[in-house]
């Protein structure tokens, strides 16, 4: 979308095919640790974007679990899925960007994540950022594959999990409810980590 002039101050915009400021870039997402993350943790993670789409939640979590492998895994792709709400109608879609990690310590997860999104108030983008950091252990549930979490640092509430270990890939969905002044938000996500080496 193009940009209006108070973007252009704020250097959020990039250069069009003629060269000139008129393309809305999102501001770059800075990651900062948590303070949930282990004491091995990356140093650094790379941002990715997010496809983001506003519709209807799966009903199931469709991951098939697996045995942990101690490491660090960095995010290296992403898919969010919000529920038609308030808050909703406000997101940019196309603008949604992430970045984190997990680490695996003794079956132990470390869950960090920053996820930027945009939100149009009045025709004004402003970025909204939405930071996780968590650790603790899965727990079984009464529905197959399906977790909740115990927490030894950190906290959510109304959270869903599935994990699936594919090689060096580990697999996470995520079906959450957060308040807000807004109202509820509620959200499925679906990343997929890359353990570093």
């Amino acid at each position: 979308r193009a940009c209006d002039v108070e973007e252009e101050k704020r250097k959020f915009c990039g250069k069009d095919d003629n060269g000139g400021n008129s393309n809305y870039k999102p501001p770059p997402l800075k990651y900062r640790k948590g303070r949930c993350v282990a004491k091995t943790s990356l140093k650094t993670t790379k941002t990715i974007k997010v496809k983001t789409t506003i519709g209807a939640l799966p009903s199931k979590l469709g991951l098939k679990g697996g045995s942990f492998v101690d490491g660090n895994y960095m995010l290296t792709n992403m898919q969010a899925i919000f529920k038609p709400s308030l808050i909703s109608t406000f997101l940019e879609k196309d603008y949604t960007q992430a970045a984190g990690q997990i680490n695996i310590v003794k079956g132990k997860l470390h869950i960090d994540l920053v996820v930027q999104a945009i939100a149009d108030y009045g025709g004004r983008l402003l970025p909204y950022k939405l930071p996780l950091s968590v650790n603790g252990t899965l727990v079984s549930t009464k529905v197959p594959n399906e977790y909740g979490f115990k927490f030894t640092c950190g906290k959510l509430d109304d959270v869903r999990f599935a994990y699936e270990v594919q090689g060096d890939t580990l697999k996470l969905e995520v079906i959450q409810a957060i308040t807000s002044s807004f109202g509820v938000l509620e959200f499925y996500l679906n990343l997929s980590f890359t353990k570093q080496k």
